[in-house]
């Protein structure tokens, strides 16, 4: 999409793009789903009608700056556009992404949305986007299955929060998910994406084996602090259903999870379990 995003930037230079597009450019975690049609702006004098392949939005003040030689709407502009234009799943992962990318805290990307987004066809998602985007997600596909969790109404208790190795004190883990229950039981939620064993900037100098290994020495540790581990792949996420019923399985339903909610810690100090 970057390809053909700069190839239509060199035949038409003045072109700014916008939404998707741009977030794309921005190289933040955009959805497959949500790519195949350009997101273009276009001034209140210029031409208005969309096609299949380009959209255009009709804007009086853009808020720009160039990337690989492309003109593109701003990181805020371009989130926020996209968290409007689509799913509350996809506009997760991006809205985690710009946290990330930006180090700031939830609210600012609330106070920005209404900003933003106001009298915006669907402003509304948004809101609800910025209600629930958190940084510490570390991927579009664990952002996107903690937005199916969301819709289930089985909330995270936190979000990839360290425990101590009980057989090395100098070594911890981080856990993707973390369900507490009421009834003071934990349940750690790992969504097992494929990039961990093959890209090769995740690999760095292992092998696809070696991470292997590594992982399930990682849960079999965890596991001896007394808390299941469900592990979940990308098409437990996307099959409706599945996922919740997997929870379900571990204990983890609407019912038997604890008041507080991975909010609660977003803007806490990293803690590690056990204590040292």
């Amino acid at each position: 999409m970057r390809h053909i995003i700069r190839a239509y930037g060199r035949k038409h230079p003045e072109t700014v793009f916008c939404s998707t597009s741009a977030a794309v450019m921005h190289r933040l975690p955009v959805s497959y789903s949500d790519l195949g049609c350009l997101h273009v702006y276009t001034s209140v004098h210029g031409p208005s009608a969309s096609s299949s392949h380009v959209v255009r939005r009709q804007v009086s003040e853009v808020h720009k700056e160039r990337i690989d030689g492309v003109l593109v709407a701003s990181l805020a502009y371009a989130t926020v556009e996209t968290m409007c234009d689509s799913s509350f799943e996809n506009g997760l992962a991006v809205a985690d992404g710009a946290l990330r990318r930006l180090k700031i805290e939830r609210e600012l990307l609330e106070e920005v949305t209404e900003k933003l987004a106001v009298r915006r066809k669907g402003v509304e998602v948004a809101r609800e986007v910025a209600r629930y985007a958190d940084g510490r997600a570390e991927s579009g596909g664990e952002s996107i299955a903690r937005a199916v969790m969301i819709r289930e109404g089985v909330l995270p208790s936190d979000l990839q929060r360290e425990f101590r190795d009980p057989l090395d004190s100098q070594t911890t883990y981080r856990a993707d998910f973390v369900f507490e229950l009421a009834s003071g039981k934990t349940v750690i939620g790992e969504f097992d994406g494929r990039a961990k064993y093959e890209d090769p900037a995740m690999l760095g100098e292992r092998t696809a084996l070696d991470a292997l290994r590594e992982e399930r020495q990682r849960e079999s540790r965890i596991t001896l602090l007394g808390m299941p581990v469900l592990r979940f792949t990308w098409g437990d996420v996307r099959k409706r259903g599945r996922l919740a019923e997997m929870l379900r399985v571990a204990g983890v339903t609407p019912d038997t999870l604890g008041e507080r909610d991975y909010r609660a810690t977003a803007l806490g100090p990293p803690r590690l379990f056990p204590p040292a």
